[in-house]
């Protein structure tokens, strides 16, 4: 079945995942989105219980390959967010597909910060670089694991790009030393990971070899496998919800992700 026909055949079905993205990004990059999970070798999620819904899109949790599949507006900045890609205080996706009026975003999984602290901690950060942490939730923020031992507890990242927004009036950006840094680290564990997903793009044979890549890091526990790691302390706080249901969604993306894996092994 080419992808037309299975983008076709979804569009027959109606099913949860699609109709969620026809409402947020258009009938016309509807389809487009589909056709970015068969370039990266992965099923679409149909059922509302296989991803979690946002404000701004969709998640994806593929605890297998210790990442987050993130659908999202291409300009929120239309929406009060901005994405912002040269701040190391910020999470920077491993691979990412333009989508239309979508973009596809993978984010290695990180560490969900505990500390309640590193919320004041991190609007200062970003107050130097004209940003604001508009939505300032604990779930927000993580540790991504670095092999460098100048961050032995990880670098600590808003998780969501969404999370951020500029400042409205005239200021002096100051260049953030601790957030440069982690920038230069960001990038420099991350390479690899990137690389190989140019790759996969360039030539879908090679698609393989950055799944297989991130299994092995997820395995060392180098990148986390989902938010599940916490659940159990966010289940305490009852404004806290996000980790819970992403620790349920990735059951059930797991289930399907089996099942088209072991198709394509047979094709």
């Amino acid at each position: 079945m080419s992808i037309f026909e299975k983008i076709a055949s979804l569009f027959k079905s109606e099913s949860d995942f699609l109709q969620d993205l026809k409402r947020k990004f258009g009938e016309d990059s509807a389809p487009l989105v589909l056709e970015a999970f068969d370039k990266i070798n992965l099923p679409v999620p149909t059922k509302s219980n296989q991803y979690l819904k946002s404000n701004e899109g969709s998640l994806v949790f593929v605890n297998k390959y210790g990442v987050v599949v993130r659908v999202e507006p291409q300009n929120p900045a239309k929406n009060y967010y901005v994405r912002v890609n040269d701040s190391g205080c910020i999470l920077q996706p491993i691979g990412s597909i333009d989508a239309g009026t979508a973009v596809i975003e993978i984010c290695p999984g990180c560490n969900v910060e505990k500390d309640e602290d590193s919320i004041e901690f991190m609007k200062a950060l970003l107050e130097c670089e004209g940003l604001i942490f508009s939505d300032p939730q604990l779930e927000n923020l993580g540790r991504l694991y670095t092999d460098s031992t100048r961050y032995p507890d990880g670098i600590l990242v808003i998780l969501d790009r969404l999370a951020v927004s500029t400042k409205k009036e005239n200021i002096n950006i100051v260049k953030n030393k601790v957030s440069e840094e982690a920038k230069k680290e960001q990038k420099r564990f991350t390479a690899p990971f990137r690389d190989a997903f140019k790759e996969g793009l360039a030539d879908k044979s090679k698609m393989r070899r950055f799944w297989e890549l991130l299994e092995n890091y997820a395995s060392q526990g180098k990148i986390k496998r989902g938010w599940n790691d916490n659940s159990d302390f966010f289940d305490k706080i009852d404004y806290l919800s996000k980790t819970s249901r992403a620790e349920e969604v990735a059951k059930y993306y797991s289930r399907i992700l089996e099942k088209y894996e072991k198709k394509n092994a047979k094709q």
